[in-house]
């Protein structure tokens, strides 16, 4: 799969620099939004332009002076009620590299009441649409994972009961439901034995299982990757699994309140200047 999408980078960037030419900076901060958007839509974040482009952006959000941070916590208190962004009570970066992972999401305390969110900097030119879904995808965790979904810590499940690394999860929880639904034990086996292969193999032997390969990889990743999913689209009009995942959230009243929070949070932005691309995003028009 890595090695696929080298080579797709390879070529494409062979495109980009033919188009480009010798454009110089002046140039480009000007034209580039427009006449060359459509490239780096198809080149989405497999590849990064910084040696012939220079993207602007408001000193507010300027890297360097922590401004990275200050555009994840208005992302943050634009998708999220303020009551459920009490959980997230400390923001951090970390770094792995580019094209490693954008955000995640870890328990500080041994309730489950309180979460860490950390992102890396480095990936945040990965444009709006990718950082938003990944914040959402990371609060679908806090929100399935939290103390009263999860008994942080305990190792002795009830009758009816599942025990994950975090601990129990309890009977009438969101992701105890979505598992029972739609995991066979055959599935937690097969993942379970795969370890670090991302979830490829299960992907690939059941179509139209999953929203995306990431979402093969374990049932929590499955369940936010569907959430994320189901905020983001419309309600889906097929029978596939996939799209039963999707829909799976519909029977419950309070999460569909938070997909029309979120909405309108996106709704907000979709005109939006995005303050570290310096590009417009007008990706959610249909949709929102």
């Amino acid at each position: 799969m890595k090695t696929k999408k080298i080579m797709m980078v390879l070529m494409l960037t062979i495109v980009v620099l033919f188009s480009v030419g010798n454009m110089d900076r002046a140039y480009a901060n000007e034209a580039v939004n427009r006449e060359y958007f459509d490239i780096f839509k198809i080149l989405d974040y497999y590849f990064q332009w910084e040696e012939d482009c220079y993207f602007s952006y408001d000193d507010d959000y300027d890297f360097k002076d922590g401004g990275d941070r200050a555009y994840i916590e208005n992302l943050l208190s634009t998708l999220i009620p303020s009551d459920k962004l009490e959980r997230i009570v400390e923001i951090k970066e970390e770094s792995d590299g580019e094209f490693g992972n954008l955000a995640a999401v870890e328990p500080v305390d041994d309730k489950g009441k309180e979460w860490l969110l950390v992102y890396d900097p480095a990936d945040l030119n990965l444009g709006k649409e990718e950082i938003i879904r990944t914040l959402i995808h990371e609060y679908a965790h806090i929100e399935s994972l939290n103390e009263t979904q999860v008994r942080h810590g305990d190792i002795n499940p009830n009758k009816g009961e599942f025990v994950i690394s975090e601990g129990v999860v309890k009977e009438a929880s969101y992701l105890l439901i979505f598992i029972k639904k739609f995991w066979t034990d055959d599935m937690i086996d097969k993942v379970n034995s795969l370890l670090d292969d991302e979830g490829v193999e299960i992907f690939n032997s059941h179509p139209n299982h999953f929203v995306s390969e990431y979402a093969a990889t374990n049932f929590v990743e499955d369940f936010a990757e569907s959430f994320a999913e189901f905020v983001m689209s419309d309600k889906k009009t097929d029978n596939t699994i996939a799209s039963q995942k999707v829909n799976f959230f519909y029977q419950f009243k309070e999460l569909i309140e938070l997909r029309e929070f979120m909405r309108k949070g996106i709704k907000r932005m979709n005109n939006e200047k995005d303050e570290i691309n310096g590009m417009y995003s007008g990706i959610y028009d249909n949709n929102f």
